[in-house]
């Protein structure tokens, strides 16, 4: 089996872990493997396996010169033509499609947010289209309702649990970590959570925060906290998957947003054992209240402060919480069933899946 695997900016600046482990992975699996990745690439892949082939490409380019693109990327593959394209990443996904066409070969699209369901490639535009890969089952019944049933498959992300447990509030009453991750896009839920924040942080002064700032709210968010007085409790970093030893050192996570948005960060930090406090979010069903998170059911600020109080003063409450997340993570979210899940994706489409390909 010869994949090419294509991975726009987007989701090697978030998922490089998750890239890398795909990767050694189907290697481990004797599938051939080719990536396509964006130029240049730098100190990210600089670890890769010697076995792959990989093709550096500008993955934004004007809509007219697509198709010179795809030919040009035909015409690099020295290892000869793949029997599939994984696209992960929607830039990917325009590249490979466009390949899809030149080269007469089936692809598959790989999703992480429940509002991408709306912007998948369809009718026409998806006759190479041989799969659809959700990593929630909620997100897979999405997508099921708009495309052919039959070309979604439900592959969990997997990750590698750390081999120590982290020391969840061992001295709380002389420092308390927090980690506040999210995409900065709903600013009703930061306000919502900070300001229940700042009514904790009073009663808590120690409490010292590392709130990843980003997204189209990233400067609202910030004058909010200033606002709230909570400058003082807060440090700020642009991209949480860059500072994932940090977040494992804090004594709680909290997942603000409902947005549908899997990251492979968040069970990471579950997989550690670290508690999590997080807003109910139908299309994520690895967050359980009270077995993988504590859940804040809307975007309340009492009930964001009682949910902090409640896991901030029951600290063996909250290292349970973290150690029945770790072991629901071991269980259904192993880096080992998500490529194995992918490789059995590729299998039936290039074994004779929906749709057949000379």
């Amino acid at each position: 089996m010869h994949i090419a695997l294509i991975v726009d900016e987007e989701r090697l600046e978030s998922e490089e872990s998750l890239y890398r482990g795909i990767c050694a992975g189907l290697i481990a699996n004797g599938v051939q493997l080719t990536v396509v990745v964006p130029e240049p690439a730098g100190e990210v892949l600089a670890q890769e396996p010697d076995e792959i082939e990989r093709i550096e490409i500008r993955m934004k380019v004007p809509l007219w010169m697509r198709r010179t693109r795809a030919h040009q990327v035909a015409g690099m593959l020295e290892s000869g033509v793949p029997d599939l394209l994984h696209a992960m990443g929607e830039d990917a996904w325009k590249v490979g499609l466009d390949l899809a066409r030149v080269l007469d070969r089936p692809v598959t699209l790989d999703l992480w947010a429940a509002e991408q369901v709306a912007r998948v490639p369809h009718s026409r535009s998806s006759k190479h289209v041989a799969a659809y890969v959700a990593p929630t089952e909620p997100i897979a019944e999405l997508l099921r309702q708009r495309v052919d049933a039959e070309l979604v498959s439900h592959v969990p992300i997997g990750v590698v649990a750390t081999s120590s447990v982290p020391s969840v509030l061992q001295r709380h009453d002389e420092s308390i970590g927090l980690a506040i991750v999210g995409t900065g896009r709903d600013i009703v839920a930061y306000r919502a959570m900070l300001t229940g924040l700042s009514r904790v942080t009073r009663e808590l002064p120690q409490i010292q925060a590392c709130l990843e700032l980003r997204g189209p709210y990233e400067h609202e968010i910030w004058r909010l906290a200033r606002r709230l007085d909570l400058l003082g409790h807060i440090s700020t970093i642009v991209n949480a998957a860059r500072h994932r030893p940090l977040l494992r050192g804090c004594d709680l996570l909290i997942w603000p947003e409902r947005l549908g948005v899997v990251r492979s960060l968040l069970l990471e930090v579950m997989a550690s054992g670290l508690p999590v406090l997080a807003a109910k979010d139908p299309n994520l069903d690895m967050l359980i209240h009270q077995q993988t998170a504590h859940l804040v059911d809307e975007p309340d600020s009492d009930e964001w402060a009682r949910r902090l109080r409640q896991l901030l003063g029951e600290p063996e409450a909250a290292r349970r919480l973290g150690a029945s997340a770790r072991a629901w993570v071991a269980t259904n979210n192993r880096l080992v069933d998500h490529v194995s899940g992918l490789q059995r994706a590729f299998g039936q489409v290039i074994s004779g899946g929906a749709h057949a390909f000379a």
